[in-house]
């Protein structure tokens, strides 16, 4: 099968990149010829003031990146396409190429950028649906919600806005592939087919193996940001005993806070980590008693919840979103109120004062990581989901 993914990098890679570079290696490892379609977000870095005023358009219909796709789908000719992200350089407009060209077009939904200019149904330190099921975003404009931008918010809003009005997506994509139920349950909540959409999560690339020892210390793995709940985290570490230690791997706009955070803790139980690469950020895991997860946004899987689990480590995480879906309470780990400090610390508390629940818990979670997050089952899942959406296009064609 020869595939085509399309995906737009961003400037900072983060879930997304990583996701569509496992599902790259995924099929390249299967056999299967793979093509892509991609653009950088790094690009923008050398435009000139005229072409970044430009990209307000082009956000929404990029006529340059409409004609390179039909040059390439013409040269390439993949038996289907499968778009992880089209913003902000390739545009939405790209799905209308496909179409045209009788090709069985996917899309894997990430995020909610269909129904939210940030993409994460989040502001002002909480969850926000103001424009959820709005034909205009308006609110996003006021507040500024795309990179605290109201020009470039609202540039974002005039793209939702106008494929919207047009039911692009509705229309163009063949299947929705829904990395939980929970991503689902909000698009048929604004009135999708529920007939175009499959749930199929994400999953761990390689498998690290399952660890041998009861880990030493907490981890957290991420985006260094307020929605992630670092500062929750932080203050949660204030209290702990000093032999109770937290490592602390990610980047982002919070990264000074927690650098500062690690210089004032007398206890010296705090350890900065950066961005590291794959294998060391898996090390750190399998080292760990177990992950924390305190998100405060609608998370829309949570990668890094799977690759606690591929090491046998279970996951302390805020109850939110699809993480609800991932964690079995008391079984694969513990939950506590996003937000919530005093929560998260007794919980963290109990981890520790119970090795042996734990040690218990990490077992079941690499059970359930074999079971539906591990490479073979997810490229069973893949490839099923192009079959028929080939098959039901051959059938409409035929």
């Amino acid at each position: 099968m020869k595939i085509c993914l399309v995906h737009n990098y961003y400037q900072i890679s983060g879930g997304e990149d990583s996701v569509y570079k496992n599902e790259k290696e995924l099929l390249l490892r299967n056999g299967h010829e793979v093509v892509e379609f991609t653009r950088h977000n790094d690009e923008i870095k050398s435009y000139s003031g005229l072409q970044k005023a430009a990209m307000l358009y082009r956000t929404t219909h990029n006529r340059a990146i409409i004609k390179d796709f039909q040059n390439f789908l013409r040269l390439e000719a993949p038996d289907i396409i499968h778009c992880h992200n089209t913003f902000p350089l390739i545009s939405p407009a790209v799905l209308s190429v496909g179409k045209a060209c009788n090709i069985p077009l996917i899309q894997t939904l990430h995020n909610f950028r269909f129904f939210c200019p940030n993409g994460l149904f989040y502001r002002d330190g909480g969850v926000c649906e103001d424009c959820f099921k709005k034909k205009i975003p308006f609110a996003a404009v006021k507040n500024a919600c795309y990179r605290d931008s109201k020009i470039q918010s609202l540039a974002v809003a005039g793209m939702l806005a106008f494929h919207q009005w047009q039911e692009t997506w509705k229309k163009d994509i063949d299947r929705f592939i829904a990395i939980s139920a929970f991503v689902r349950s909000k698009f048929l909540q604004a009135g999708y087919p529920a007939e175009k959409f499959v749930v199929k999560p994400n999953f761990v690339v390689s498998d690290p193996g399952k660890r041998g020892r009861n880990g030493d210390y907490y981890i957290y793995v991420g985006r260094l940001s307020k929605e992630k709940g670092i500062e929750t985290l932080l203050k949660a570490w204030q209290r702990m005993p000093e032999d109770i230690k937290l490592k602390i791997i990610g980047d982002g706009p919070l990264s000074n806070m927690v650098e500062s955070a690690v210089t004032k803790q007398q206890s010296g139980n705090l350890e900065y980590l950066g961005r590291v690469d794959g294998k060391i950020m898996m090390s750190g895991i399998k080292g760990a008693r177990s992950l924390i997860f305190p998100s405060e946004c609608y998370e829309t899987f949570g990668l890094t919840v799977a690759e606690a689990y591929a090491c046998g480590v279970p996951v302390i995480a805020s109850r939110i979103g699809a993480v609800q879906e991932l964690i079995e309470e008391g079984v694969t780990g513990e939950y506590f109120s996003p937000g919530n400090t005093e929560e998260l610390y007794q919980q963290v508390l109990s981890n520790w004062e119970n090795p042996e629940k734990f040690r218990e818990m990490g077992i079941n979670a690499r059970k359930v990581y074999e079971e539906k997050y591990s490479a073979a089952s997810n490229y069973r899942m893949l490839i099923k989901i192009y079959q028929d959406a080939i098959a039901a296009k051959e059938e409409v064609t035929a």
